[in-house]
């Protein structure tokens, strides 16, 4: 939570987060989810509802989520333009062209609507932090041991692409922490996992609450569903396989009605999340569309923009560690293989399978978790595999140090170009270190992204070192 807090931005930068602000906002204020202005970007991320009112085209928990931190903002603020001027928030980009303002360096005339986007931000680095303790949970019984948890959890939390999007508006945090959630909860009725698991059937409903709870936060979440049930079904014992799926089952059933319902109300149908209102502006704007896989593909793996392997190269040790998790608990291994290749696959076979302005591949980014869990039954197998693990932990944290600490948007407006996702010349991996520095407390110091950087690294990283020493020893000792 701590490292979270000191490198997050304190401002909404995306025209997605943006639109689920002013809709918070909305909430807040009016009891409605309706926006009373859409963006600059004329049509993106809303679609007029049939009452006339311009709603959000995006999952509505993020929203619900949002408005306490907005309403403690607002009441901490109390509309003082003053107080807002004290308060260190980051620029917002799509409000009094903040964008603008960022990319010549100055302040906005108007402070206050940057600070309550600064109150309202922080709800990722607490979504953020949870999903590190959820996972923690998870990782428990899949390893069987405390310490190998425990280093499982550091790498997900601070070795992967978890530490720079907890500093984001994009509802990828919370979805990730609820679908987490969601099998940390089932792998508690697995018998293989938990000996005599007292939880069964409630837990695998409330699995499935958090599950469907994913999808409203995220839409992509859904693809969660079906492996998840699998799973429930196979981690029962014999003769309780189908109570324990309906449970489950049944437990999805109250936030995707919900769902389901929120869209009737805005766009008259069932299934309408409002991108499908205006076909001709949804193609406009550049909204996905199903296309052959290949080159999303290979731009999610592999490309110097969007590649997994070059953003979270840590799910490589996941990916090394699955046959330790086949050995340990098939099903799960399985389970996991095949949330994996389910969500490359649909994503891949998307236009829009970049995920737009962002660092690295953000529909991938709630994925990496699950390809990081193997990493405990692998680590808890074999002692002697520390030391490789101290080294990638470090190696990790050290990458990630550097995208938490410098302002990809910025940079990713100022490089666009229509090649921009395969050209090594402008790749964040490389060049992001151009780019101003992105911690709330720090954008005003005109330090260098590189400086800060080793100071940082000089510090965290020892400390890593000791701590995964000391693990080590622990589980040399058990």
């Amino acid at each position: 939570l701590l490292l979270y807090a000191l490198t997050t931005y304190g401002g909404i930068r995306s025209p997605d987060g943006e639109v689920v602000y002013r809709s918070c906002e909305a909430l807040g204020e009016r009891g409605t989810f309706a926006v009373a202005e859409g963006l600059e970007w004329r049509g993106f991320g809303t679609a007029a509802g049939r009452d006339g009112q311009l709603y959000p085209v995006f999952g509505p928990l993020q929203t619900v989520a949002c408005v306490p931190f907005d309403r403690l903002g607002a009441a901490w603020l109390g509309g003082s333009e003053a107080r807002a001027e004290r308060t260190p928030a980051g620029i917002s980009y799509h409000v009094d062209r903040g964008l603008f303002t960022a990319v010549r360096g100055g302040r906005p005339a108007a402070p206050l609507p940057h600070a309550r986007r600064f109150f309202a931000s922080w709800l990722n680095v607490v979504a953020g932090a949870a999903a590190a303790l959820l996972f923690l949970l998870l990782a428990r019984p899949v390893a069987g041991e405390r310490t190998a948890a425990l280093y499982a959890a550091l790498l997900c939390a601070i070795g992967s692409l978890a530490w720079p999007y907890a500093g984001t508006f994009f509802s990828e945090p919370l979805a990730g922490a609820l679908a987490v959630g969601a099998l940390a909860l089932l792998v508690r009725t697995d018998p293989r996992l938990v000996p005599a698991p007292a939880a069964g059937p409630g837990a695998a409903a409330g699995a499935g609450l958090l599950a469907g709870l994913s999808t409203t936060a995220h839409l992509t979440s859904a693809l969660f569903l079906p492996p998840f049930a699998l799973y429930a079904a196979a981690a029962a014992p014999a003769g309780r396989r189908g109570r324990q799926l309906a449970a489950f089952l049944a437990g999805t059933v109250p936030p995707l009605a919900a769902l389901a319902l929120y869209d009737q109300a805005r766009f008259g149908a069932l299934f309408e999340t409002g991108r499908g209102v205006d076909p001709a502006a949804a193609a406009a704007l550049g909204y996905g569309r199903f296309t052959a896989p290949w080159e999303g593909l290979a731009g999610l793996l592999g490309s110097s923009g969007k590649g997994l392997f070059f953003y979270c190269p840590a799910v490589l040790l996941g990916l090394g560690a699955w046959p330790a998790l086949r050995r340990r608990n098939p099903a799960l291994a399985w389970t996991l293989a095949g949330t994996a290749l389910l969500r490359v696959g649909f994503v891949a076979a998307r236009s829009d399978w970049h995920g737009g302005f962002a660092l690295g591949p953000r529909l991938l980014v709630t994925l990496v978790p699950f390809l990081l869990l193997p990493v405990a039954a692998w680590l808890a197998e074999e002692p002697r595999r520390w030391r490789v693990a101290g080294l990638v932990l470090l190696a990790a944290a050290a990458q990630q140090l550097y995208f938490a600490l410098a302002e990809p948007f910025v940079y990713l407006h100022l490089t666009n170009r229509p090649d921009g996702d395969w050209a090594w010349a402008v790749s964040p991996l490389l060049h992001l270190w151009e780019a101003p520095l992105a911690p709330f407390w720090l954008a005003r110091s005109g330090l260098p992204v590189a400086l800060v950087w080793l100071a940082g690294a000089l510090l965290l990283l020892p400390l890593l070192g000791l701590a995964t020493a000391r693990l080590a020893r622990r589980a040399a000792g058990a």
